[in-house]
């Protein structure tokens, strides 16, 4: 028996060598394998935890740089006056709910007043007014109104920019004040060809019937809270056919 068992061993010494490298080589290929897996396993693992930690330290850096917010609302009241025109005291209120102080840069007419044409889902404007934040009103002949062209908010701060302007005709007017941001607010926001800026609107119907039954006849913005709008140039809307 013995010399049955040693005799395929010699005969065939070479393809029983080639076995047994095969077998270790199986044998090692299974550690790699396992090796290999384990070591991509702790990758995953690590570039997991390094994204988490790089989220946890923008937000960081976001919380000491603190935040630009701020609540916009528009409330107006009318009142009619003669040959079918109606007066608008327009009141834009801004509270600064951020982090940081707020500086809006207002311009000479930070409030548009538009009459609008409308069908079915198609606007435009009729009518236009631009009136301005006025700061002292001017007496003599030949001179100016003085206006307030920026706006200065810390931080919880409220203030109210009011706004007086004369009307023709009843309809749908829709109110648009916009405020330019400042340099470190734009630095810090703007997106490329976006510009960043201080927006809000309100949809009114003025007429002779606005007081009259309970139905609500305004429509505001719904994004007054974060009031950072981001504003492509020359953009266009729908128009009347």
């Amino acid at each position: 028996m013995s010399h049955w068992f040693k005799a395929p061993w010699i005969n065939n010494w070479t393809e029983s060598l080639h076995f047994i490298v095969v077998a270790i080589g199986l044998i090692g290929g299974g550690f790699w394998a396992l090796y290999t897996f384990d070591v991509l396993l702790q990758k995953d693992a690590a570039v997991e935890s390094l994204s988490k930690a790089k989220a946890e330290l923008q937000e960081i850096r976001e919380r000491i740089d603190g935040n630009y917010a701020s609540n916009i609302d528009i409330t107006t009241k009318q009142v009619p006056l003669a040959d079918n025109k109606y007066g608008l005291f327009i009141n834009v209120r801004v509270q600064n709910v951020g982090t940081n102080d707020i500086y809006m840069k207002l311009g000479q007419e930070p409030l548009t007043v538009y009459k609008t044409g409308y069908k079915a889902d198609k606007i435009k404007a009729i009518a236009e007014y631009k009136p301005a934040y006025i700061q002292s009103l001017a007496m003599n002949k030949g001179k100016s109104n003085d206006i307030f062209d920026t706006q200065y908010l810390t931080i919880g701060s409220i203030k109210n920019i009011p706004f007086f302007v004369e009307v023709t005709g009843s309809g749908v007017y829709l109110m648009t004040f916009q405020a330019d941001v400042s340099k470190q607010v734009g630095d810090k926001l703007e997106p490329i060809d976006k510009t960043p800026i201080w927006f809000s609107s309100k949809y009114e119907y003025v007429g002779k019937d606005f007081n009259k039954g309970s139905k609500k006849t305004s429509i505001e913005s719904d994004n007054e809270l974060s009031a950072v709008y981001f504003m492509t140039p020359n953009q266009k809307i729908s128009t009347l056919p």
